[in-house]
């Protein structure tokens, strides 16, 4: 069984990780992975945290026992295995770590942390490997970055058509009913869920962080039907209404 976890940081905009991991796997081999991803000290101090769906902190799972409460449990990085302790797909943790220096996030510029820094994370699925190629029946053809959408965001439903536009993009059909369309660059510019909700996965990691907010704070981030944009404006389609946002100006509208 592979997890496969989305990972972001409010610190630093538009940063995305992408970890693959087996779920017999350690938090430290995964702590590992992220740290290996941005090159951040391995000495540091740090902890994960099991998060309900709200991002509230619940288990704690820490680098080196801290000794702080004989009457609770304590659960070590390299001893707690993923698959032990996540469950569900839409899993979230946050990985807590000092910050004592300047970290480079590379690409990104150095920033200066607060006192503690946090990098969000998702499992956005658990998928048995066997068999998967990464391109889930995608024509060969077809551009990588579509067969890595479509494996990323639906790895556990099948693709039903594959279509060539004329103007050069792609339109994929997904067996549970969704179409995404993408562009001849091979990025998305409609993804309609035709009656089925689209993954919140792919809401928190697609849409503009002012557009999540805005959607998050109706409780409507697993009441996305439909999201189309260009290079002007993003229209999502909610269960009661519809969201405009303007992506020159950051303002939202409802119709």
């Amino acid at each position: 069984m592979i997890f496969n976890f989305r990972i972001v940081s409010d610190e630093v905009e538009n940063f995305r990780r992408e970890i693959k991991i087996d779920a017999d796997s350690t938090f430290l081999d995964l702590r590992n992975a992220i740290y290996d991803s941005v090159g951040y000290d391995k000495n540091q101090m740090c902890s994960f945290f099991l998060c309900d769906g709200n991002w509230e902190k619940l288990r704690e799972i820490t680098l080196e026992d801290m000794d702080l409460d004989a009457s609770e449990d304590a659960y070590l990085m390299e001893d707690t295995i993923l698959s032990d302790e996540i469950e569900d797909e839409g899993q979230r943790l946050i990985l807590v770590f000092d910050y004592m220096t300047a970290v480079a996030l590379t690409p990104f510029r150095a920033i200066r942390l607060s006192l503690f820094s946090e990098i969000a994370c998702i499992l956005c699925s658990a998928v048995v490997m066997a068999g998967c190629n990464g391109e889930k029946g995608v024509d060969g053809e077809t551009p990588k970055s579509v067969s890595d959408f479509i494996y990323l965001y639906f790895p556990l439903d099948d693709v039903e058509t594959t279509t060539r536009l004329q103007d050069g993009g792609w339109q994929v059909r997904i067996h549970n009913g969704v179409t995404v369309t993408f562009d001849s660059s091979g990025s998305w510019t409609d993804i309609n869920g035709n009656g089925n909700t689209l993954p919140a996965q792919l809401v928190f990691d697609e849409f503009p962080s002012t557009l999540y907010s805005y959607i998050e704070s109706g409780e409507n981030q697993n009441n996305v039907y439909s999201v189309s944009r260009n290079s002007n404006m993003c229209r999502v389609l909610l269960l009661d209404n519809v969201v405009i946002y303007s992506i020159t100006t950051g303002k939202i509208t409802e119709e």
